[in-house]
């Protein structure tokens, strides 16, 4: 009677479980190296401190961020003054309240003055800033806060109460006319035709009229001269704004034997895409002192860094605030000297 061979299965038994492990593990190789990678790269000690800009706390400054729903930009009034513009909608009871406010800063960023005008949804109002002046496109009415802190609404009158304008005599008033308002109204109640009231100021003074020219004004009219200029230097090479350091935290390659990998290609989501997830520092360089922060960033595995946010940035003459801009989601954030140190 043949003995079996125990040690002779026991090593055909951990030769197969071995060629498992690789065919196992060999499609993800390149994951499991990367991974370790990341084990090896602590963060150094210096920017173990950062928060995220919202919660940054300093003895010196303070950060104030202001939101809107509105696409609005910051004006800059005179050379002292910015205004910075918000808004959005709140719920109470059945009711829907749109809410605008428009804030004057000076050059130490402090808030001299506000504007702050609210009415239920219902009431009909579109509120449109331009250069000088505050539209009301529905209501035919402006303000001239900006100028004079004067907040009462100013009737905007009709050049032409019965006329409907051609697309050639509204061309023809663009030619002569500086300021218009940057958009038309929806259609007027009890008319047929898409019919508009195109809003322009002559001798300081706001008009209308009526179109039902299918007509776009021109791009040379539709630009606030009141914007500020912001600086976009690239975060690398800026000396006011500057990224100091990349953390890879995270490698974003999935498992090979990932089946909801395989059933999302094609799908044109990006899903395969490698590269990882990690968090950028800045330094933002400020009169008495540095300010700084952190923010998460996607890396492409080329080395391409995605901010999730982007900030214009203005820094006035003579001024002690900084403000950041985060267009895309509707944010600033001004930079300030605290109240105890103006």
């Amino acid at each position: 009677m043949k003995i079996p061979n125990k040690k002779a299965k026991y090593k055909k038994l951990a030769m197969w479980t071995a060629a498992f492990a690789v065919i196992i593990v060999l499609p993800d190789a390149s994951m499991y190296w990367q991974q370790f990678k990341l084990r090896t790269e602590a963060l150094p000690e210096p920017y173990k401190g950062y928060t995220e800009l919202d919660s940054v706390i300093d003895d010196y400054y303070e950060i104030i961020r202001t939101d809107s729903e509105f696409i609005e930009p910051v004006l800059q009034a005179n050379d002292s003054t910015i205004i910075i513009i918000t808004g959005g909608r709140t719920e109470k009871a059945s009711n829907v309240f749109i809410e605008n406010n428009w804030y004057k800063f000076n050059l130490k960023g402090q808030l001299t003055d506000s504007l702050k005008l609210k009415f239920r949804q219902n009431e009909n109002h579109h509120f449109d800033t331009f250069n000088d002046y505050i539209l009301d496109t529905d209501q035919n009415t402006y303000r001239t806060w900006i100028i004079n802190n004067d907040s009462n609404a100013i009737p905007i009158k009709n050049i032409a109460d019965d006329r409907r304008f051609t697309q050639n005599e509204v061309e023809n008033l663009l030619s002569q006319q500086k300021y218009l308002s940057v958009s038309f109204t929806d259609r007027i109640s009890g008319e047929d035709k898409n019919t508009h009231k195109l809003f322009f100021l002559k001798n300081n003074t706001w008009h209308y009229l009526i179109t039902d020219a299918l007509f776009y004004h021109s791009s040379t009219y539709n630009q606030n001269d009141k914007e500020v200029k912001y600086t976009m230097t690239p975060y690398d090479s800026s000396t006011l704004f500057k990224r100091t350091f990349v953390h890879k935290e995270h490698w974003k390659e999935s498992s090979f034997w990932n089946i909801s990998k395989h059933l999302t290609w094609g799908t044109g989501n990006g899903s395969s895409g490698n590269g990882w997830d990690g968090t950028s520092y800045f330094q933002i360089t400020m009169p008495k002192k540095n300010i700084y922060f952190k923010q998460f960033v996607t890396i492409d595995e080329d080395g391409t860094l995605r901010e999730r946010f982007n900030y214009f940035i203005y820094k006035p003459i003579g001024g002690d605030y900084l403000l950041l801009n985060d267009i895309e989601n509707r944010k600033n954030y001004l930079i300030r000297p605290k109240s105890k140190f103006n």
